[in-house]
C-alpha cells in the first residue's frame, strides 16, 4: 500500500523531474545482501551507538532503555521496518511502470473537471491498476510467508520467541532440533495457508473485474 502511494506521488507532474533520482534511491536497498542489511540495522538499532535513540531524544522523547531488537514488544516491528525499507523499492518500480501505461488523457480530462489528486488516485489509478495490485499482493504475501533471513540475521526469533515467524520456526525444527517430520508437517501447513490466501486474493480480484 505504501509503495502504491509513493509511486502515485512520483507520477505527479511536479515530481517527474526528480523521478529517476528517487527510483534509484528507493530501489538500491533491494540489491543489498540480507546479511549486510542485518548488520547495518543492528548498528542502527543499537541503544548505545545506534541512530534510533539520538533521533528519539531529538524529537523530545524519552529514549532511555529503548532497545528495539531486545524488547519482546518491539522486536518483530523492528524486523518488519527493515523488511519494508529493503523491498518497498521493488514494488514501487512495478507500480510506476504500470502507472505510466495509463492513458494521460484520462488524467487530463479529470483535471479539466476540477478533480483533485486524491480523487484521481482512487477513481482512475487504483481501478486501472487492479491487475498489478493483485500481482504485487500475491507475490508479497508469498514472500512474507517464506521470508526467514531477516529474523535469522536480526533477532534469531527472540527475545522470548516474540519475533519467531512460522518459517523460522520451521527452520529451527528442521536444522537445529533435527525434527524433520515435524518440520515437514509445518511445511505442508504453510503450503495450505499460501494456497488458501492466494485463492482468496484471486477470487476477490476476479469478482472485482467482473463487477
Amino acid at each position: 500500500g505504501l509503495s502504491l502511494v509513493m509511486a502515485a506521488a512520483l507520477e505527479e507532474k511536479f515530481m517527474r523531474r526528480f523521478q529517476p533520482f528517487f527510483r534509484t534511491v528507493y530501489f538500491l536497498p533491494s540489491l543489498l545482501m540480507v546479511t549486510v542489511t542485518g548488520i547495518m540495522f543492528q548498528i542502527i538499532y543499537n541503544p548505545l551507538i545506534g541512530l534510533v535513540n539520538p533521533l528519539l531524544e531529538l524529537l523530545g522523547l524519552d529514549a532511555s532503555g529503548v532497545d528495539l531488537l531486545g524488547s519482546a514488544s518491539s522486536a518483530i516491528w523492528a524486523v518488519v521496518a527493515v523488511s519494508q525499507w529493503q523491498y518497498i523499492g521493488y514494488t514501487l518500480i512495478l507500480f510506476l511502470v504500470a502507472m505510466q501505461n495509463i492513458p494521460a488523457q484520462l488524467y487530463e480530462a479529470a483535471e479539466l473537471d476540477g478533480v483533485g489528486p486524491v480523487r484521481k488516485f482512487f477513481s482512475i489509478t487504483v481501478p486501472l491498476m487492479m491487475p498489478e495490485i493483485f500481482f504485487v499482493s500475491l507475490i508479497s504475501t508469498i514472500w512474507i510467508f517464506q521470508n526467514v533471513s531477516d529474523v535469522m540475521v536480526l533477532t534469531q526469533g527472540g527475545p522470548i520467541n516474540s519475533s519467531t515467524t512460522l518459517v523460522y520456526y520451521l527452520y529451527q525444527n528442521a536444522y537445529e532440533y533435527g525434527k524433520m517430520g515435524y518440520s515437514s508437517a509445518l511445511s505442508f501447513i504453510l503450503f495450505v495457508l499460501l494456497l488458501a490466501f492466494s485463492g482468496l486474493l484471486a477470487k476477490h480480484y476476479y469478482r472485482d473485474m467482473e463487477g
